[in-house]
């Protein structure tokens, strides 16, 4: 059974559209999708030959082959994403498309054909789309192509679509500001495709031939308590226009409503767009504008897409999706010496594809020959540990992990001296029951342990100084070697100390006594502090091969500086307002003999304070820390830099006393935000806005607008209408005017404005009937009857328009007499249009697919005829 294409995407110019998705790899359960590029010798579309530079992700050369390589990028995250072993075809062109400076279609797509009752369906006498009935019948049930999609070429070729924005064909990288995202709406369109759409008739609200489909079944009418494939046709007409009543019932979108802080109903079933006048193509086969985040599947385009519950949708309809969390684990060694210092990097992380998200996951590891373990836990890219650090050689700990995100645990811990053999370390990971179809990771390491056969006591702690101070360690062998064992030793910085002997010779008499070896201090000229260095024991030399090439431990030192100086640290970051807080660090770079004195003060105490002074003790080298804390104002000044100015020290050491050490930049990090965003339609003038009940803001005209007064970060904001424009009389909505400031100014409120017009009643009108009206943007005559102001509605010749009593018509339609000049129920041959409007069907057609009154009467537009009309073509 073939069906129509369902959607348009829509988009304004007074909405920012700079967003843009990560590109996922294919993972082995996804699907393959094939692209056809039906503007192939076209010269237009994905053919234009126009030479372009290439652009983030997308290397095209010209403007067809970059919107090709973003069309495709679009389907394989769709293919990483499914699982289907049958191959899905989408069938692509950018034709010219309906737009003009306030808005324009920007993609239409929709599933070519519809099954039922094939092998493996999970619901008798319900209709499929075409890619997901072959899913799972797991054969291909119709030659056609899976899905037809087009998108607007007319958005970089008309300068007056949309204002002048254009399409941006970057991939995997955030598009430029003033432009749509491609790759965004070719999503958005093929999620349709492959069954966010149902096919329920919404002229007449009845089922696709008397039967419900995949989606419709898991519509629910929160107004009548009832699913919307047991209502009657007038009844499903009525929810599709119920506002915040018609709502998803599937359970996979249920487990992630908590997810969405708007747009889900008192009974837990979030929202979809049932607007109070129909949209065809939009209305019912979209999430509702109310959700917030922004879902990919709402009709229009917007600055942020999840796909959260648009995914979970997908899991109600039939389709299976794949996650991946891959685990790994690894100590960087493949062989270590027992009693050695070792570290493992445990990283967990969600590639995806799907945008399922995973919380509460648990990482389970443990390495039990491991002796004084500690672990850090580090997240990344918005995952997040259940604690910061731990000291159990056993990790067993819960974990946030949303898509994309990735956990990194840092297992420190000594190898036990006594142990040998094959060290197996091994991680895995345990999700939640809710998350469907996860490819639980699980990793392992092994690292041969040898035995301690060169002791080298102590590795660590030893102290040098500048004034020729040394210190000392010594080696001695486990074993008795069957031959000498030469050990190397050296200095890895000699600018700050030198040892002494630089080998050890160890044979089968001495093996057993310690040899000591001496570290010395050298001084240099420079205030530097205490300076971090090695000794390094070289890997063993012997004809014994148990001990040859054999590397003890390296020997870490500290030299102490005996150069008078006061070393002031960077700031460990920004602060910020109201109070946040970042530290420096002062340090003497030798002991002095009485205390000494920084004075501190703030070069702007508006952004940040500080101490009034810093005191570094007598007798030690031990570095002081100095903690700055950003002050608040109510202003939108953005970040700002400021200095802490230390003063000359003072102190009875006169080798201190005088020292004006470094000043220490320092940056206050904002937390004021402005609010606003862009009116359209504002002809009128009086439109006055407020900001949570004040800050009056009166505005002429259209354009982008600003509250004066700004919002601190965390606090809400709420936009609403003082009071309406008038002259002519102007009525303005808002749209995402209510939030939390969110690290960002706010730009997003959009208040959409419209002229109101008179109507008239009125019963039967017969052809060559005038009605008289005042001015007025589009003419409803009736539900199948729509018009520009000024322009003549086209009737089949003989045809009468009946109007119920009562119906409110607006007022202005010239009714001519015209025929169609061919049959609904023959392709045009030569391609040509049927005029929209000469036949209520024709009209009925076009609402789904434009192309059918704009570019040709094709055989797509005769076969919709049957399921869109319930007309019978012989």
């Amino acid at each position: 059974m073939s069906v129509g294409v369902v959607d348009r995407w829509f988009a304004f110019p007074g909405v920012a559209l700079a967003f843009g998705l990560l590109l996922w790899a294919q993972t082995a359960a996804g699907a393959t999708i094939v692209v056809n590029n039906l503007d192939a010798g076209t010269g237009l579309g994905f053919d234009d030959p126009t030479a372009v530079a290439p652009v983030t992700g997308n290397p095209g050369v010209t403007l067809g082959a970059q919107r090709l390589n973003a069309f495709r990028a679009a389907a394989e995250q769709w293919a990483a994403i499914l699982d289907s072993p049958v191959t899905i075809q989408i069938d692509a062109q950018m034709p010219a498309q309906s737009c003009t400076p306030t808005s324009g279609t920007l993609g239409s797509a929709g599933a070519n054909t519809v099954h039922r009752d094939f092998d493996n369906a999970p619901v008798a006498d319900t209709w499929y789309p075409q890619a997901l009935a072959n899913s799972l019948a797991g054969v291909d049930l119709s030659a056609a192509s899976d899905i037809s999609a087009n998108f607007n070429r007319d958005v970089d070729d008309d300068p007056n679509c949309l204002s002048g924005l254009t399409w941006s064909y970057v991939i995997g990288a955030l598009s430029p500001p003033g432009t749509l995202a491609f790759t965004d709406t070719v999503l958005h369109e093929i999620g349709h495709g492959i069954g966010v759409a149902g096919f329920t008739n919404l002229a007449t609200g009845a089922l696709f031939f008397n039967g419900p489909d995949h989606y419709g079944t898991w519509l629910y009418s929160e107004t009548l308590g009832q699913p919307w494939t047991s209502l009657s046709n007038a009844q499903r007409l009525a929810t599709a226009t119920d506002t915040g009543n018609l709502t998803w019932a599937g359970s996979e979108v249920g487990n992630v409503d908590d997810f969405l802080s708007a747009g889900v109903q008192s009974s837990g079933r979030v929202r979809m767009y049932a607007p109070t006048t129909l949209a065809p193509g939009s209305s019912v086969n979209h999430f509702d504008t109310a959700l917030t985040p922004n879902e990919l599947m709402e009709p229009f385009a917007t600055d942020v897409n999840e796909q959260l519950v648009t995914n979970h949708l997908l899991l109600d309809v039939g389709w299976n999706l794949q996650l991946a969390t891959p685990v790994s684990i690894s100590d960087g060694f493949t062989e270590i010496v027992a009693g050695s210092q070792t570290s493992y990097q445990i990283t967990v992380q969600n590639d995806g594809p799907g945008n399922i998200r995973m919380v509460n996951a648990t990482v389970n590891s443990g390495i039990s020959q491991l002796l004084g373990v500690s672990w850090t836990c580090t997240g990344n890219g918005g995952g997040s540990c259940g604690s910061p650090s731990g000291t159990d050689a056993i990790i067993d700990e819960d974990i946030i992990l949303p898509l994309g995100s990735s956990v990194t645990f840092q297992l420190n811990g000594t190898v036990d001296p006594e142990f040998s053999g094959p060290l197996n370390a091994s991680v895995s990971l345990t999700t939640p029951d809710n998350i469907i179809n996860t490819v639980s990771g699980t990793a392992s390491d092994a690292t041969n342990v040898l035995p301690l056969d060169i002791v080298v006591s102590p590795t660590n702690g030893l102290v040098t100084g500048e004034d020729g101070t040394s210190d000392s360690f010594s080696i001695v062998l486990a074993s008795a070697p069957t031959d000498d064992v030469t050990i190397g030793i050296s200095s890895n910085d000699e600018t700050e100390g030198i040892v002494s002997p630089n080998s050890l010779v160890f044979t089968g008499s001495n093996w057993d006594i310690a040899q000591t070896v001496t570290v010395t201090g050298v001084s240099d000229a420079d205030a530097d502090g205490a300076i971090a260095y090695l000794v390094i024991t070289a890997p063993a030399v012997s004809a014994d091969t148990a001990y040859n090439g054999l590397n003890a431990a390296d020997v870490s030192v500290t030299n102490l500086d005996n150069n008078v100086g006061i070393l002031v640290s960077s700031i460990s970051g920004n602060t910020s307002e109201p109070a946040g807080t970042a530290t420096f660090t002062v340090t003497a770079t030798s002991p002095p003999s009485s205390a000494v004195t920084v004075g501190l003060t703030s070069s702007d105490e508006s952004e940040g304070t500080v101490p009034v002074s810093v005191v570094l003790p007598a007798g030690t080298t031990a570095a002081q820390t100095v903690t700055v804390t950003g002050a608040d104002d109510a202003l939108n000044d953005g970040d700002v830099g400021y200095t802490i100015i230390t003063a000359a020290a003072t102190s009875a050491d006169a080798n201190y006393n005088g020292i004006n050490p470094d000043d220490v930049n320092v940056t206050n990090e904002d937390d004021d935000y402005l609010v606003g965003g862009f009116v359209t339609g504002n002809v009128g003038s009086g439109l006055v806005l407020q900001n949570n009940g004040s800050d009056d803001l009166a505005i002429s005209g259209t354009g982008a607008f600003n509250f004066d007064t700004p919002v601190s970060d965390g606090n809400p904001y709420s936009v609403s209408l003082l009071t309406q424009p008038s002259e002519p009389a102007i009525e303005c909505s808002i749209v995402s005017g209510v939030g939390t400031i969110s690290g960002a100014d706010v730009t997003t409120v959009a208040v959409n404005c419209v002229v109101t017009c008179n109507f008239v009643e009125v019963g039967n009108v017969t052809v060559n009937s005038t009605v008289e009206h005042e001015s007025c943007t589009m003419l409803l005559i009736g539900p199948d009857y729509v018009a520009e102001d000024g322009a003549d509605v086209q009737i089949s010749s003989g045809e009468e328009i009946w109007f119920l009593p009562g119906t409110r018509v607006q007022q202005g339609a010239t009714l001519n007499a015209a025929v169609c000049g061919q049959s609904l129920c023959e392709a045009s041959d030569p391609p040509a249009p049927i005029p929209n409007g000469c036949h209520s069907c024709v009209v009925a057609v076009c609402d789904v697919d434009d192309f059918c009154c704009n570019t040709a009467w094709d055989q797509l537009c005769v076969d919709a005829v049957q399921p869109v009309c319930g007309l019978v073509c012989d």
